[in-house]
């Protein structure tokens, strides 16, 4: 019997492989992209990193970002020897502080005359309760605050480059069903799985941003979607040391989690293919349109956005919609 059991288990175990490699998407665009610019946000590394690369490799300007000045250097000078590509310029961006999202937005506008795909990849998981010096969880100002204040400061930019996209890197967790304080995001509901909680809630917040921007962006010639990169066997939940959670990364991400640049196709995809024209508001996962099954009221969308913009502290002048 044990025998039986156990030939059952590497027979489901090698199924779940193969079925995991064959509905693997993978962007299969060789669209080049001389003479535009890219801005890949957290590419020091993992996602984020094979994003820039592959970018790259089609001939973009691409600048990267990180919160840490060597690590960003360091990926900068890989992506030139990797592709050839010298045009690759690495930037501090750190979005725990709206202050540095705030200079490095102006930075952007007075030192590049275009941008045509803004990659919204960075984020993280593990930081804490500790409020930010914005007065906001740690969780929430990285995954969703943060890149939402970046993303409307250079949004003027964007719609002045022609037709240009916005990729937001969302998670299948933006659907957990619990959790959600809808009257104050910045919040969470349970003590239990907090970061797991906090970090389902930033990427839900993700994914109403996008659609609601989709919609007032209309006719502007920029487009917005998100996707789910999938299970990747990257160090972001290594953050958070808790063995169940380290097990899974450590032993079984190796062999059934996808490597950071299968992670990256639906990225890739979504900032370059021709089949993608004018699509936006969309959510994505294997380079494929998705249902995301959460709920879908425009009420909710439009109060995730209100108060988006009220604690990023979003003023008129810093406002390119509508």
């Amino acid at each position: 019997m044990l025998l039986i059991a156990f030939v059952l288990l590497v027979v489901l175990l090698v199924g779940c492989k193969v079925y995991a490699v064959l509905t693997l998407g993978r962007c299969t665009s060789t669209k080049k992209l001389h003479g535009k610019t890219v801005l890949v946000t957290g590419a020091s590394r993992g996602i984020g990193y094979y994003t820039a690369v592959d970018l790259a490799r089609r001939g973009a300007r691409v600048i990267i970002t990180s919160e840490d000045k060597e690590a960003v250097t360091e990926a900068r000078n890989k992506i030139i020897k990797e592709t050839g590509n010298t045009n690759i310029v690495a930037k501090y961006l750190d979005l725990l502080s709206f202050d540095i999202v705030r200079a490095f937005a102006k930075d952007i506008l007075e030192t590049e005359n275009r941008l045509d795909i803004l990659v919204n990849n960075a984020g993280t998981v593990g930081l804490g309760r500790k409020l930010t010096k914005d007065g906001l969880l740690p969780g929430m100002q990285v995954n969703h605050f943060g890149p939402f204040l970046l993303t409307n400061l250079l949004l003027d930019l964007l719609k002045k480059s022609g037709e240009s996209r916005i990729v937001n890197v969302a998670s299948v967790l933006s659907q957990v069903p619990f959790g959600f304080v809808l009257d104050n995001i910045n919040d969470y509901k349970y003590d239990m799985l907090y970061e797991t909680f906090v970090y389902a809630n930033s990427k839900r917040c993700v994914y109403y941003a996008t659609v609601e921007m989709a919609n007032r962006l209309r006719d502007s010639g920029v487009t917005v979607n998100c996707l789910h990169p999938g299970a990747v066997n990257t160090i972001i939940f290594n953050i958070l040391k808790i063995n169940f959670v380290l097990f899974i990364t450590n032993i079984i991400g190796p062999l059934y989690f996808k490597t950071p640049e299968e992670g990256a196709q639906t990225s890739i995809h979504l900032a370059v293919s021709d089949s993608l024209h004018g699509v936006t508001g969309k959510y994505f996962s294997d380079c494929e349109e998705s249902n995301w099954w959460g709920p879908k009221d425009k009420k909710i969308r439009q109060k995730v956005w209100d108060q988006s913009v009220e604690l990023v502290k979003l003023s008129p002048e810093e406002t390119h919609y509508d």
